[in-house]
């Protein structure tokens, strides 16, 4: 089984960037150079989710919310977009399956609505700083991983984005006028809090009781 979630991630993270060009570009680009750290990212995404100890359900849903979140990053650093089209179906199919699974949508709403909510707050307070399709990512992750997990994940997403920055910009890579794609900060955060996301707020709520 974890061989055949390597194999099956691996090959869906390769042909992501290809798919999610032609399906939600209007001129999709070729971008062969991101494939194979796509098909890394799938496959160790994959394996994690066999490996852990989530439900098989919570393991169904975490691996649709990994194919959307290899696409966001895909597209995002191909050609720095996040499409509405991609982010419009994505919360519309999470939402749908919690009300078919019979779980709490109003809550999944409440979650896409304060995670949307402090990106889009930090965008305006950074003058443009954050893109509007990674609000609307953090939104759509809400709806996918519900409370409290969307709040570890865009603890961690951030925390990672600032230290990748400052990475950047210690060595000079970079200045703060140069665009940095936040999809891929996002996708690590939101997906390691799909697998821990609540052990990871009750060990940090822990050192302060």
């Amino acid at each position: 089984m974890e061989w055949l979630a390597l194999s099956v991630g691996g090959l869906m993270g390769w042909w992501i960037p290809g798919v999610t060009g032609r399906i939600f570009l209007s001129e999709p680009k070729r971008e062969r150079g991101i494939q194979p750290s796509m098909a890394a990212m799938g496959a160790v995404g994959f394996w994690l989710l066999v490996t852990s100890s989530l439900t098989v359900g919570e393991q169904v849903m975490g691996g649709l919310f990994l194919l959307f979140l290899l696409a966001a990053v895909a597209l995002d650093l191909s050609c720095r977009l996040i499409p509405n089209r991609l982010n419009g179906m994505a919360a519309l199919g999470f939402l749908v399956v919690r009300l078919l699974s019979g779980q709490e949508v109003l809550l999944s709403l409440g979650a896409g609505l304060f995670g949307g909510g402090i990106l889009l707050a930090i965008s305006l307070l950074s003058r443009g700083g954050m893109g509007g399709g990674d609000v609307k990512m953090a939104a759509v992750a809400g709806f996918a991983l519900g409370w409290p997990k969307v709040a570890t994940g865009l603890g961690l997403g951030i925390i990672s984005g600032g230290l990748w920055a400052s990475f950047l910009l210690i060595t000079g890579r970079a200045d703060r006028k140069t665009p940095l794609p936040f999809a891929p900060h996002l996708a690590i955060g939101f997906f390691v809090s799909c697998l821990w996301g609540e052990k990871l707020l009750h060990r940090y709520l822990s050192l302060y009781s």
